[in-house]
């Protein structure tokens, strides 16, 4: 039983740090839009961290549907689509892809 709980606190652990990132990511974009003068792209890109920091904060008590929905957009925040010429450069230094096995 043991073994399963430390699996089971591993995987919240990386589910809160990959839902980290993905906050991280947006108030780097936030950050950008407010820069260029878009402070209402900005604005609701803080906003969407903010959940996401509460969410990350609380992956346990809140539904899994919620969950999933955000390590899905954290998936596309983090990783670039295929054919995507940056490659490494839209991802927070640190922050590896996921594994697709």
């Amino acid at each position: 039983m043991r073994a399963h709980e430390e699996k089971r606190d591993r995987e919240r652990r990386e589910t809160r740090e990959r839902i980290e990132a993905g906050a991280k990511a947006l108030r780097k974009l936030g950050s950008a839009r407010q820069f260029a003068d878009n402070y209402r792209e900005a604005y609701m890109l803080f906003c969407v961290a903010a959940v996401f920091d509460t969410l990350a904060g609380h992956t346990e008590r809140v539904p899994s549907v919620m969950v999933s929905d955000a390590l899905r957009a954290c998936q596309y925040l983090l990783e670039p689509l295929p054919g995507d010429r940056r490659r490494e450069a839209g991802r927070p230094a640190g922050v590896r892809p996921l594994d697709q096995s």
